[in-house]
C-alpha cells in the first residue's frame, strides 16, 4: 500500500473515530481487499488496522475521561455496549481503570504522519518484481485462528489431502485478520489452500472446507530465496518490497476471493517462496 494511501486511511479513521469502523468498511474506503489491507497495514504500521483503530479510540476516550465525562457516556461514544466491556478494554491498553484518570492532564497523541520515501534498496534474497499471468484455478482450504495458525492450518490441510488422496498442483497461504479479543490472547490467523483441478474441486463438499474458484488474472510477484532461513525477516521484507514497488506502478485488484497469497516451492537447489498480489 502506498504510504500516502495509508495516510488517507489514517485520516479517515481520525475523522470517523466515533463510528463503528469495521475491516469491511475500511477495505471499501481504501479500495483494497480485506486480505491485502490486513497484511499491508500490519507491515507498514506494525499493527493490524483493527488494533490501530482500537488504540486510537482508547486514546480519545482517555482524553474525554480526563475532562470528567462519565465512563458510561464515553464507552457508548466509542462503540462499547457496556461499561464493563469498556473498562476491560481500557485496562488492557493503559493498565489503568477508567475512573482513576479523571482530571489527569492528558493529550491525545498525534496521529501518524508519513513522508514519501524512496523504494527499498536491493536485498540479495529477494528477486526483482515480475508480472505474471495466472490461469483460473480452484482452491480447497481452511482458516485457523490460534497461537500457531500456519502450523495448524497446514497440518489440517495435509491431513485432508492424505485422507482424500488429493494431489494438488501447489499449496498457498495468507495471513488473515483476527478480532481484538483473539489478538489480546496472542492468537493470529492464517488461511491455507490446496490448488486442485476442477474435478477434484467439484466432488468435495465438506462443511469445514472453504472453496474458491479464482478467475484468471495478472499478478505482481516477488520470489524469496531460502525464506525459512530467517522467516520473521525474509518473508515480511519480501511483502514490503512487493508492495513498495507495486504501488508506484500498478493498481491492486479486489474481489477475486484470494487477492494475495504465498506459495512455497521446493526446487532442485532448495526452497523458495513466491508471493503474489493480483493487479488490474
Amino acid at each position: 500500500m502506498k504510504q500516502f494511501m495509508i495516510q488517507d486511511l489514517i485520516d479517515y479513521i481520525e475523522a470517523h473515530i466515533e463510528d463503528d469502523l469495521t475491516l469491511d468498511e475500511l477495505s471499501d474506503v481504501s479500495s483494497y481487499s480485506r486480505f491485502y489491507l490486513h497484511r499491508m497495514f500490519d507491515l507498514i504500521i506494525g499493527s493490524s488496522v483493527i488494533n490501530y483503530v482500537r488504540l486510537r479510540k482508547m486514546q480519545y476516550a482517555r482524553y474525554c475521561l480526563s475532562k470528567d465525562e462519565r465512563v458510561i457516556d464515553v464507552a457508548l461514544k466509542y462503540g462499547y455496549q457496556s461499561e464493563r466491556s469498556f473498562r476491560r478494554a481500557f485496562k488492557q491498553v493503559f493498565q489503568l481503570n477508567p475512573s482513576s484518570i479523571k482530571h489527569q492532564d492528558y493529550h491525545i497523541p498525534e496521529k501518524i504522519q508519513f513522508d514519501l520515501k524512496k523504494g527499498m534498496t536491493m536485498i540479495h534474497y529477494l528477486s526483482d518484481l515480475k508480472i505474471v499471468e495466472c490461469d483460473a484455478y480452484y482452491a480447497l482450504g481452511t482458516k485457523v485462528i490460534s497461537k500457531h495458525p500456519e502450523i495448524d492450518s497446514i497440518e489440517q490441510m495435509t491431513h485432508y489431502k492424505h485422507l482424500n488422496h488429493i494431489d494438488p498442483f501447489t499449496e498457498i497461504g495468507i495471513d488473515i485478520s483476527v478480532d481484538a479479543s483473539d489478538s489480546d490472547s496472542g492468537k493470529r490467523g492464517y488461511a491455507y489452500y490446496l490448488v486442485v483441478d476442477k474435478e477434484t474441486f467439484e466432488k468435495h463438499h465438506d462443511s469445514d472446507i472453504i472453496k474458491h474458484h479464482i478467475p484468471s488474472s495478472k499478478y505482481a510477484m516477488i520470489t524469496i530465496d531460502d525464506p525459512f532461513k530467517d522467516p520473521f525477516e525474509r518473508i515480511p521484507m519480501g511483502w514490503k518490497k512487493l508492495i513498495t514497488e507495486l504501488e508506484s506502478k500498478y493498481t491492486p485488484k479486489k474481489g477475486l476471493g484470494l487477492d494475495c497469497f504465498e506459495e512455497k516451492v521446493v526446487t532442485m537447489t532448495g526452497t523458495i517462496m513466491n508471493i503474489y498480489v493480483a493487479i488490474e
